[in-house]
């Protein structure tokens, strides 16, 4: 970016629109960060060792891709989810 005269408004505005921007995502980058580094922090539960020996027979298996149940169970959770945030502003909640 070329330097900003000292008399010139709009290169100035420019110049701290950009600024309060990259602080925003430096913001918004180091709460995930965080946030991602107390997720790292919880150890994992013991039964998911032994969570592998766990098998679903082949005809409830056939049924579940036949019905789609993965993809219906992706849908109802991400509706909750979104149900339980857009309740939490005051305006639509």
């Amino acid at each position: 970016m070329a330097e900003c005269k000292w008399y010139d408004v709009s290169c100035g505005a420019t110049w701290l629109r950009d600024e309060m921007h990259h602080f925003a995502l430096w913001l918004y980058e180091s709460l995930l960060g965080g946030l991602a580094s107390m997720f790292e922090a919880i150890p994992v539960p013991g039964f998911f060792a032994s969570l592998s020996t766990i098998q679903i027979p082949p005809g409830v298996g056939f049924f579940a891709s036949a019905f789609e149940i993965p993809a219906g169970l992706a849908i109802i959770t991400s509706a909750y989810v979104a149900r339980f945030f857009l309740r939490r502003i005051p305006v639509i909640g």
